[in-house]
């Protein structure tokens, strides 16, 4: 049995990253992601398919046309498409297209908006959607098909499906507790070469260390998707794995994933002594909580091989981070930045802009630490309230919404929450604003200019500068003078 798993048809939706929680544009300095949620998913069900294809639309340069062609040329029993919010209208109508010239296929959808609202997904052309975890629902299934069963899936927990023109919900699957338990990836399935690190030009990849977040951020998917336990792998598992990518793929940049990667102290300690004692060579980034951080641990992960943490910080406000739950404060996170700074470790910190209770005086608050703060990169977010989430609840009951057209909700650029005290018009001006005021500032490009440390890192440095001409100065946003 053939199988297909493939990303959105990036010609159409943009470039995204959909790997885990997210569902967000790239921006300069990401660089798309390796769709490494597929590349696990295939390394499961490989047990009951003799042949597995993954389709990376997101850097294929390939026309429509192209994109149906080598789909129809392989003609896959099953195609499983990792679908988003923002790209869920162009997931559809692709799919469909396809089912017309492959009637015997059977598609799949999975990820967030499949997990929070898999009813806007179910039709005859696509029957199936599979929520929150995916591997063992996608086991499970491929398996059923494989033993040529074509009704009756009441008993696959986590799966959502369409039969005699009816949407039936299966009970939730619990999550795996052991992570050490799945295989690795199937990167041999992935054009590994072709995600590059923006920064030096070089190739990337993920490496899941954790699932699972038990804060309660408003705003966030992380516990829709991934639950509320932190589930971590064995530091020795996610060594064998990073050993395993440097021998066969040659790739010594790592993004270790995770929501709560310094929640557990005793894992980092520990997958970082193993770095260092068996004298790998490489370069890491992780993301983590502000309050999470302390000097020892910065310490370790600096020695390492870690240069870059990311920091959700979200704002500048106290009122807005009790607002979404985000329990902490601002002054921690100054103090998590500074302790980054000091050991050697560059911060790339996540703002977003009209979160509950965001007004003029909230956006000057964080415009104002943007202006201050000794951080080294930032991205700028408008607030997207995703089904599922508890800002959308939130959003829909005070009629906060603008738009329910999902195309719209995308995690970055949404336009889709307007305040009575605050428009989108102003929160769209509020990112360009932040944009300006931390990437303008005096010597933020001779900095980077002057620390890069190659001729690669160089280019990386304008390649990224380019790119951020469209953020400092965007064509469709108005700039507003009330915030």
């Amino acid at each position: 049995m053939k199988v297909l798993l493939m990303n959105s048809y990036g010609p159409l939706v943009g470039k995204m990253i959909t790997s885990g929680r997210c569902q967000v544009k790239v921006n300069p300095g990401m660089g798309v992601w390796p769709p490494i949620d597929l590349a696990q998913i295939a390394s499961v069900i490989r047990a009951y398919a003799d042949n597995v294809l993954i389709l990376d639309f997101m850097i294929s340069h390939c026309s429509r046309e192209d994109a149906f062609k080598k789909i129809s040329e392989f003609s896959p029993s099953i195609i499983i498409i990792q679908s988003s919010t923002p790209t869920l209208k162009n997931d559809i109508l692709f799919c469909r297209k396809l089912k017309s010239a492959l009637p015997k296929s059977v598609i799949v959808f999975f990820g967030l908006h499949a997990t929070a609202r898999p009813q806007d997904i179910l039709c005859e052309d696509i029957r199936f959607a599979v929520r929150a975890e995916p591997e063992i629902t996608m086991k499970e299934l491929v398996r059923a098909f494989e033993g040529g069963i074509t009704t009756g899936f009441e008993n696959i927990k986590g799966l959502s499906y369409w039969q005699d023109g009816k949407v039936f919900h299966n009970p939730d699957r619990g999550y795996v507790l052991d992570l050490d338990s799945f295989p690795f990836p199937a990167r041999e399935l992935l054009q590994n070469k072709r995600y590059i690190l923006p920064y030096n030009r070089e190739p990337f990849t993920i490496i899941t260390v954790s699932r699972g977040c038990p804060y309660q951020c408003a705003f966030c998917t992380s516990r829709l998707y991934y639950g509320a336990l932190s589930r971590y792998r064995s530091p020795e598992s996610v060594i064998s794995e990073i050993k395993e990518v440097i021998e066969k793929c040659g790739i010594k940049n790592f993004v270790f994933l995770s929501d709560t990667f310094n929640f557990n102290k005793e894992f980092v300690f520990k997958l970082c002594g193993l770095i260092a004692s068996e004298k790998l060579d490489i370069k890491w980034v992780s993301n983590s909580k502000v309050d999470s951080l302390d000097e020892k641990m910065a310490q370790e992960m600096k020695r390492s091989g870690c240069w870059l943490i990311s920091l959700g910080i979200e704002s500048g406000s106290n009122k807005v981070l009790k607002n979404i739950n985000k329990d902490i404060a601002v002054a921690k996170s100054q103090k998590t930045i500074k302790i980054a700074r000091e050991s050697g470790i560059k911060t790339l910190c996540y703002f977003v802009f009209g979160l509950p209770g965001e007004d003029a005086d909230t956006v000057r608050e964080t415009i104002d630490f943007i202006k201050k703060g000794k951080f080294d990169y930032a991205h700028f977010y408008t607030a997207t309230p995703f089904p599922g989430t508890d800002f959308y609840e939130q959003a829909r009951k005070n009629k906060w919404l603008v738009s329910e057209d999902w195309d719209r909700y995308c995690h970055g650029s949404s336009d889709v929450i307007s305040y009575p005290f605050l428009s989108n018009k102003e929160i769209q001006s509020a990112v360009t604003k932040a944009y300006r005021a931390f990437y303008l500032r005096p010597g933020v490009v001779w900095k980077e200019v002057s620390q890069a440390g190659s001729l690669k890192q160089l280019m990386g440095v304008i390649g990224i500068g380019a790119g951020m001409l469209k953020l400092l100065f965007p064509k469709t946003t108005e700039i507003s003078g009330k915030v």
